[in-house]
């Protein structure tokens, strides 16, 4: 959301900023930015992936959940975040549950709503393709007088 007016503005090109604002908006919850009276808020980076992976698909998915888990990664090893943990083991399961679960919801999710997308677009060409061509009358004739 540039200086460019929305009309200036292509549909892919707006839908790229809003995922890349979804991406920042889950790394600075994952890196720890975001608390709630010391509770842990990464479950919110989860609605921000699905945004992303359902605007941009699966490479925005892959490439906006490595940018989350490498946020989380840098927070607790820095001290900072939800997965920060005074045992080390702790902290790499809990590391390894989140990158796991985030990653293959975004992916999942991702993967089926572009195939539901290619799906659709398969029957608008078909039906396009379909409204084109001319019906023969033979199969006109034959119909009406079947009824």
């Amino acid at each position: 959301l540039t200086t460019l007016g929305p009309a200036a503005r292509s549909r892919r090109q707006i839908s790229r900023d809003v995922a890349a604002l979804f991406v920042s908006a889950g790394v600075l919850v994952a890196f720890g930015f975001l608390e709630a009276n010391g509770y842990p808020l990464a479950f919110l980076s989860f609605p921000l992936i699905i945004g992303v992976a359902l605007v941009l698909g699966p490479r925005g998915a892959a490439a906006g959940s490595l940018l989350i888990v490498l946020a989380a990664t840098v927070g607790s090893a820095q001290g900072h975040g939800p997965f920060q943990s005074a045992d080390f083991e702790v902290l790499i399961v809990l590391l390894v549950a989140f990158s796991g679960s985030l990653t293959a919801t975004s992916l999942l999710l991702a993967s089926v709503s572009e195939e539901a997308n290619s799906a659709e677009e398969s029957l608008r060409l078909a039906e396009r393709r379909h409204r084109q061509e001319p019906v023969p009358l033979e199969s006109v004739v034959e119909s009406i007088s079947d009824a």
